[in-house]
C-alpha cells in the first residue's frame, strides 16, 4: 500500500508495512515545518508501518504546545485507531526536541514497547528551556505539562533518552527522569541538542534506529557517555547559572558557572556561559580570555563570534570586534545579530572618518 493520510487527519501521514505487525509512530517535532508527506529518512529503512505525525493539525498550528497538551487524550485515541487498523502487535514512538516530549508522553499512553527521544523536554515551560519562550506569560494547566510526575503514575516505560553532552536543557531534562523505573537517560559527549549531530556523525543512528524495534538495546554499541549525568551536582549548577544568564542575574550566574566549570572544564559551552556571564559584569578582559578559550575548540556557534564582539567593544577595541563580527559571518552570513552589530560599528567608523577628514586627519585604527 502506498502512504496516505487517513480522513480528516491531514496531520498525520501513514506508511503501511504489509509483512509487519510492529508500528513506529514518529513525531519529528511539535513546532516548525514538516513537508507533507515526508517520512524521516532516518526511519525509511526500518521493516514497519510507520506513522509520523506533523503539526499540520489547526490546532496544533495556532494554539502551539498548548494545543498538544489540550488534545493528548484524542490525538492518543486517533494513533491508537490507526495502530488497530494496521493490525499492531507492537508500538514504538520516536521523538525529537519537542516531538520527543511527545513520543514519551503518548508511548506511556499508548502502552509502546520502546520510545526513543532525542532532546526532549520533560516539562513544559521549565525556567531558561526552550518551551518556557513558547509558552512565557501563561499559566499551563495539565496533569501532562511535567513528565517527570506523569511518568511515575503510569506503569513502568522502556525509554531511551539521548542528551546533548554540551547542552544543559537536554541534561536538565534527562536528570529529573533518569531515576525513574525503566527510563534509560544517555549524554553524547560534545554534542549539541538532541545528540543527533552526534550519532548522524558516526554513522550509527540508523542502524542505532533499527534496534528501536528489537528485542534488544545496547547503547555502548552506537556512542560513548559524556558521564556528566553521573555528577547531579554540577549539572544542577549548571542550570541555575544559565537560568541565572538568561534571567540577566550576572553575579548569580557567575558563581554558579565557576562552580560547574571547575568540576568539568572540557565542556566547552559551560565555559561559553561563564564568559557570558563576566562580560554581563563588564569584566571585559576576563570574558575575552575565556572566550577565546572557548572559540579554539568551538567555532561552529555564532554566539561566540558575537560575545567576543562585544567584549571587545567593552575594552574598546572596536576594530578587534569589528573583526570577531566579520569572522562569523564568513561562517554564518545569514546571522542577523552578527550583521547587525557589524553594521552599528561600521556606520560609526564611516561618520568618524567623514568628520575627521574635515579635521584634515583620519581616525581609523591601522590594523582594520
Amino acid at each position: 500500500m502506498e502512504r496516505y493520510s487517513p480522513p480528516g487527519k491531514p496531520h498525520i501521514i501513514v506508511d503501511p508495512c504489509q509483512n509487519s505487525s510492529d508500528v513506529i509512530v514518529c513525531f519529528p517535532i511539535v513546532m516548525g515545518g514538516l513537508e507533507r508527506f515526508a517520512v524521516p529518512s532516518s526511519i525509511s529503512h526500518l521493516n514497519c508501518s510507520k506513522i509520523v505525525c506533523s503539526n499540520f493539525r489547526p490546532e496544533w498550528a495556532q494554539s502551539g504546545l498548548h494545543g498538544v497538551l489540550d488534545l493528548v487524550l484524542p490525538v492518543a485515541e486517533e494513533l491508537r485507531q490507526i495502530c488497530g487498523d494496521l493490525g499492531a502487535k507492537n508500538v514504538f514512538t520516536l521523538g525529537i526536541s519537542y516531538g520527543g516530549y511527545v513520543a514519551l508522553l503518548l508511548g506511556s499512553i499508548l502502552g509502546a514497547r520502546r520510545t526513543f527521544a532525542f532532546g526532549p523536554e520533560t516539562a513544559i515551560g521549565l525556567p531558561a528551556t526552550r518551551s518556557e519562550r513558547l509558552v512565557r506569560g501563561v499559566s499551563i494547566n495539565s496533569p501532562y505539562a511535567d513528565l517527570a510526575s506523569h511518568l511515575r503514575d503510569c506503569p513502568p516505560i522502556d525509554a531511551h533518552i539521548f542528551c546533548g553532552g554540551e547542552d544543559i536543557t537536554d541534561l536538565y531534562s534527562g536528570l529529573r527522569v533518569q531515576d525513574l523505573p525503566g527510563v534509560h537517560v544517555h549524554s553524547a559527549p560534545g554534542s549539541s541538542h538532541t545528540a543527533i549531530p552526534y550519532f548522524s556523525e558516526r554513522r550509527t543512528l540508523r542502524p542505532m534506529l533499527s534496534e528501536l524495534i528489537e528485542d534488544r538495546f545496547d547503547y555502548r554499541a552506537y556512542g560513548e557517555e559524556s558521564g556528566l549525568l553521573d555528577d547531579r551536582e554540577a549539572i544542577l549548577a549548571w542550570y541555575e547559572g544559565y537560568r541565572s544568564l538568561t534571567e540577566r542575574r550576572f553575579q548569580a550566574a557567575r558563581t554558579s558557572l565557576e562552580n560547574f566549570v571547575s568540576r568539568h572544564p572540557h565542556i566547552v559551552t559551560g565555559r561559553q556561559h561563564l564568559g557570558h556571564a563576566l562580560l554581563g559584569l563588564r569584566r571585559f578582559d576576563e570574558a575575552v580570555s575565556v572566550l577565546e578559550a572557548v572559540l579554539e575548540s568551538k567555532r561552529a556557534d555564532p554566539a561566540v563570534y558575537f560575545l567576543l564582539g562585544r567584549s571587545r567593544e567593552g575594552q574598546g577595541e572596536l576594530s578587534a570586534a569589528m573583526q570577531y563580527y566579520r569572522d562569523g559571518l564568513a561562517y554564518f552570513p545569514n546571522n542577523k545579530r552578527l550583521r547587525a552589530a557589524l553594521d552599528v560599528l561600521e556606520d560609526a567608523f564611516r561618520r568618524d572618518r567623514g568628520a575627521s577628514r574635515l579635521e584634515g586627519s583620519d581616525p581609523t585604527p591601522t590594523n582594520t
